[in-house]
Parts: C-alpha cells; structure tokens; sequence
C-alpha cells in the first residue's frame, strides 16, 4: 500500500496486531459489548529510510454483533472507542542521506543545518 500526499510518497510496513477481548452477550440474538487489550506495530518505507513503531491499544468499551457462517465460524463487525501508545520506534537509513548524517556526527565542535550550512563553536557561518 502506497501513503501519497502532500509531497509524501511511502509504502507502508508489514506490522502485527494482536489483540485479547472480553464479549459479554446482550440477549440471544448475536449482539455483545466488550473491552480490548491489544499489542501492534506500524511504520513505513520512503527512500532509503524504514521506520517502525511499536504500540499499545486498550478499547473500553465495543458493541458489536456476530453473524454465524458456519457452526464453528463467524463473522464479527464491531464499533468502539480506542486509545493507542507508540512505546518505542526504530528508524533505518541507508544510502547517501545516511551517510551525511555520519559525516556531521564525526565532527562534534559543529552543526549542520541541511546538509550545506554550517555553525562552528564561535557561531560563525561556513560552508
């Protein structure tokens, strides 16, 4: 899946979600409320950079509604309300924007600002 958009071009990354639930039955006729605890990642990939972001979900409360496809399956629309924490993230470069990024880091008296201008401990410009 491509993300496009205000000058933005990104695929997206493979992720996981995993989540654990508790449905309480309101009457016979398939309808329930629960809550939802879930782990996930997300992220993304645009040149040479990958980024992805771990997270925590937590739903209070969700209605939903199973309809039975077979005697052991069903399909199971739900609506509610949910929170997310990104918890942690790991970002990769690699290429020739990495290795700029090196360059300014072997020079720790200096600062760069996009990769051409520079301030050095005096504050004056170089290039």
């Amino acid at each position: 899946m491509n993300l496009n958009g205000d000058g933005v071009e990104a695929d997206s990354n493979i992720g996981y979600n995993a989540t654990f639930g508790y449905q309480k039955p309101m009457g016979g006729a398939g309808a329930y409320w629960g809550m939802e605890f879930g782990l996930g990642s997300r992220g993304f990939k645009a040149d040479e950079m990958k980024c992805i972001a771990h997270n925590i979900q937590y739903s209070p409360f969700t209605f939903g509604w199973k309809i039975g496809v077979a005697d052991n399956l069903s399909i199971d629309p739900h609506l509610g309300v949910f929170a997310s924490y990104d918890y942690t993230s790991k970002m990769k470069e690699s290429g020739e924007l990495a290795q700029k990024r090196l360059d300014n880091l072997s020079f720790p008296s200096m600062y760069r600002v996009d990769h051409e201008e520079c301030l050095n401990n005096g504050g004056q410009e170089c290039k």
